[in-house]
This record gives structure tokens, C-alpha cells and sequence, in this order.
């Protein structure tokens, strides 16, 4: 019977704890999950048009369906708001030796829960130097 208590009372003291580390990580803290998230799958995005650049010290072929970027796509990259992803991904820019590649936080049709507002994030590279620059702190 002792066992028994000791046990409801550890159970207890766990859904407590629990409740509070959910209150303590609040929206906030959980959005910016998800923009680190967003930012790892950019890496990626900016890793495989990077081999490119590797290959043809071009980023001509740094488009969506050669970067795993697409519409209805179940791949690390959705092009529209996906019910699997936070936010949906395209490249904005691929020219010489630069990338573009932005993450917009879905609003509607994504993975739930919905954004609030508007969100991007950005990421700018130039393959010729190695420099990224990015629009906020995603990674």
C-alpha cells in the first residue's frame, strides 16, 4: 500500500512539474522552435545548391525541383503550407555565385498550430566567399 501512494505521489509530483515546464516554455519559446526548425531545413536547401556551385561554380541550377523545394511535396522542403510543416520554403534568387532561399511561417494550412503573423527568414549566400547572411537569428 505504501508503494502504492509513493507511487501516485512521484506520478503526481511528475504531471505538476510537467505543467509547469509547458507554462515556463510558452508560445514564445515554442515559436522560436520552430524557427530553428526553419533555419536547419534552409541549411540543408543552401547545402545542395552549394554541391552545385561545387560542380559548375554556377547556381543556375539552384531551383526549387533540383533543391527538393515543391508543391504537395512530403520531401524536408514544402513549397506551399504543408499539414507536416511549420512554414513553406522557395528560392528567391539564384544567380553567379549567390542564393536566396526563404522560409514563410503558414498562417493557414500548415501544421498546427497556425502562425499568428506573418514570419520569414531568410538566408543569403555567397558560394564565391562562404559568407551567410541571415535575415534573423535561425540558427
Amino acid at each position: 500500500m505504501v508503494k502504492v501512494r509513493l507511487i501516485l505521489v512521484i506520478l503526481g509530483l511528475f504531471l505538476i512539474y510537467s505543467a509547469l515546464f509547458k507554462f515556463y516554455l510558452g508560445p514564445a519559446a515554442r515559436e522560436e522552435a520552430r524557427t530553428e526548425e526553419a533555419g536547419a531545413t534552409l541549411s540543408f536547401i543552401s547545402q545542395a545548391c552549394k554541391d552545385f556551385y561545387a560542380k559548375d561554380k554556377s547556381t543556375q541550377r539552384c531551383i526549387e525541383e533540383n533543391l527538393g523545394i515543391g508543391k504537395n511535396f512530403s520531401g524536408p522542403a514544402a513549397g506551399d503550407c504543408s499539414k507536416k510543416q511549420y512554414f513553406w520554403y522557395y528560392v528567391q534568387e539564384h544567380k553567379d555565385a549567390r542564393g536566396e532561399f526563404i522560409a514563410t511561417r503558414c498562417l493557414e494550412g500548415g501544421k498546427e498550430p497556425q502562425g499568428r503573423k506573418p514570419r520569414k527568414v531568410i538566408l543569403k549566400v555567397d558560394y564565391s566567399t562562404g559568407k551567410e547572411n541571415w535575415s534573423e537569428k535561425a540558427r
